[in-house]
């Protein structure tokens, strides 16, 4: 089945072949985000302030209340716990049925993401140019500060925490450094390269670095943040990047193209057809690339890059999209629709009744 999640305040389910199932009712804002919990319900959060546990068909179950903010986003914790942040900024962690454990408090300003750490702890950061270190409980355990701009952070596989900052509002500071912290959260290494606003980056599985910038660069920094080379070919500020199951690199850029490269760096193909700027990526099961974009497509490019089908039918931006187990494809959009496409990228149905962008689906 398929659920997704609408500006209108509702969600929905849906059948594999997108015949409407269930609408699930009571929101009163937005609904920002959802998460299909390992016992088959589903978790959802919203504008309004709330989170909402709901069956697996869609009964409403509970509401969590306590936020005094839009709830940005929210996840579900290895010990079965929900953990959900807030614009209000608060981190709540809640029991599995949505009773309210704690309030972690200190940021000053909109908690913009969080992540589970090894042995039970959180990161969080914020608006507020901090990251925070957290037990499981809640308790607080230290401020990581140094950035000028918003934060972001991942977690190492040795344990140590990576960030970077990037600038969400005017006056920009743009901040060009990367840094690592110790699981305890004691600033380690800065390191330095990119000459404008650090955009993303990500841990790769071999314990290299990967970064990327408005400098039109994706760079490659060892496990320690020593530089170790600089992919050359991108021809804009890059938006986004992927590692590919093979090892290469997928990455986009403002210019409406996208880049392939090899784990070491080489160019291998540059990826040229959209007419806009680029959402999002994703790699299918099958080694193919799937790609959409402001200009309402989705394109299909084969393993080595080469275009193979261009997914026409939305009437607005193409929102997000995710390939489906029977081969199917499936994306949603602000023209208030979702579509089903058959493998080979041609249309199988349109999925109608959201009356309002949809923010985002998934697959249950």
């Amino acid at each position: 089945r398929i659920l997704s999640w609408s500006e209108d305040e509702t969600l929905r389910l849906w059948s594999p072949d997108g015949i409407l199932l269930s609408t699930l009712q009571g929101h009163t804002g937005s609904v920002n985000g959802a998460l299909h919990l390992s016992d088959g319900r589903i978790l959802s959060w919203s504008e309004d302030e709330t989170l909402r546990l709901w069956s697996s068909v869609g009964v409403p179950l509970s509401t969590l209340e306590g936020h005094t903010g839009a709830v940005n986003s929210a996840l579900s914790l290895p010990n079965g716990r929900i953990l959900s942040w807030s614009r209000g900024k608060t981190l709540r962690l809640w029991t599995s049925d949505g009773a309210l454990l704690g309030t972690l408090e200190g940021h000053t300003g909109s908690v913009s993401g969080a992540i589970p750490l090894p042995h039970g702890r959180i990161l969080s950061w914020s608006r507020d140019k901090t990251l925070r270190l957290w037990s499981s409980d809640g308790a607080p355990l230290a401020i990581l500060a140094g950035h000028i701009d918003s934060p972001k952070g991942a977690s190492l596989s040795d344990g140590r925490i990576l960030s970077w900052s990037f600038a969400e509002t005017l006056p920009w500071s743009v901040e060009k450094t990367l840094r690592i912290w110790s699981p305890e959260g004691v600033l380690l290494t800065t390191f330095e390269g990119h000459t404008d606003s650090v955009e993303g980056a990500l841990p790769l599985s071999d314990g290299r670095i990967l970064s990327w910038s408005k400098d039109e660069t994706l760079r490659l920094w060892s496990p320690d943040g020593v530089p170790l080379i600089t992919p050359d070919g991108q021809d804009d500020s890059v938006e986004g990047a992927v590692p590919l199951p093979d090892g290469r690199i997928l990455s986009w850029s403002g210019e409406k193209t996208l880049c392939l490269w090899s784990a070491e760096g080489a160019l291998l193909a540059t990826l040229e057809g959209h007419t806009d700027a680029i959402n999002g990526t994703l790699p299918l099961p099958d080694g193919r690339i799937l790609s959409w974009s402001w200009d309402e497509t989705l394109r299909l490019w084969s393993p080595e890059g080469a275009p193979t089908a261009t997914l026409r039918g939305h009437t607005h931006w193409v929102n997000g999209a995710l390939p489906l187990p029977n081969g199917r494809i499936l994306s949603w959009s602000w023209d208030e629709t979702l579509r089903l496409w058959s493998p080979e990228g041609s249309p199988v149905a349109t999925l109608k009744g959201h009356a309002d962008s949809i923010n985002g689906a998934l697959r249950l």
